[in-house]
């Protein structure tokens, strides 16, 4: 599975959850998927790009494309 899609399956686990403030941001992914900083930034600007997730500040979002990936 690539890292795109584990992004993807994470944000959708968290969505609409209490506490999805706090787990769907770029700071938590390092520590709750075990990626360095600098995947964390690599994959995110790659789902960016997929169109699998909206960025607004920290916090991430899945967009339909993403949904349907995770």
């Amino acid at each position: 599975m690539n890292e795109s899609r584990v992004l993807a399956v994470h944000l959708y686990n968290h969505e609409d959850v209490p506490g999805a403030d706090d787990e769907n941001v770029t700071r938590a992914l390092g520590e709750h998927l075990r990626w360095s900083e600098s995947k964390v930034r690599e994959v995110v600007a790659r789902s960016l790009r997929l169109g699998f997730v909206l960025q607004d500040g920290a916090r991430l979002y899945l967009t339909a494309k993403g949904r349907q990936t995770a």
